[in-house]
C-alpha cells in the first residue's frame, strides 16, 4: 500500500497543531458519498471539512493532514466523556458512493437487507 503526500515544501491544508495533552486514542472512519476527485477537492479546500487520510477506490491512500495536526472531520462530537473528538482522533475518509436507496435506512421498513443495494467499494 502506498501513501501519497505532496512535496515536503507544500504546506499542509490544515496547520493547527494538536495540544500536547491530547494524545491520539481514536480512529474515525467515514465514507465520502463522492467519487475520488470530488472527495479530494472537498477535503483539500481550506475552511471546510478535512481528514488525515483519504482512501481511494483502488486502495491507494492520500495523506492530507499531518498526524501532528487536528483535522476537521468529527464535527461537534462527544464520545465516552470526551468532547471535541477532532482533538484526539485520526480521521479517515473512504471514497465510496454509499447507499443508493435511502429507504434502506428506515428501521420500520419491512424490506430485507439483501434488497438494499450498496455501491461496491471498487469499480469494475
Amino acid at each position: 500500500m502506498a501513501i501519497y503526500r505532496a512535496s515536503p515544501l507544500t504546506k499542509w491544508i490544515i496547520d493547527e497543531p494538536r495540544a500536547s495533552d491530547q494524545p491520539i486514542d481514536m480512529i474515525i472512519l467515514h465514507f465520502t458519498e463522492l467519487n475520488y476527485l470530488d472527495s479530494f477537492r472537498v477535503l483539500t479546500t481550506p475552511h471546510t471539512v478535512s481528514a488525515h487520510y483519504l482512501v481511494r477506490e483502488d486502495g491507494r491512500v492520500d495523506n492530507l493532514v499531518s498526524l501532528k495536526n487536528k483535522a476537521w472531520h468529527a464535527g461537534v462530537s462527544y464520545w465516552r466523556g470526551k468532547e471535541k473528538i477532532n482533538n484526539n482522533s485520526v480521521g479517515i475518509e473512504i471514497v465510496n458512493l454509499g447507499v443508493k436507496d435511502e429507504s434502506c435506512f428506515d428501521l420500520d421498513s419491512s424490506r430485507k437487507s439483501e434488497d438494499c443495494f450498496v455501491y461496491k467499494f471498487t469499480e469494475e
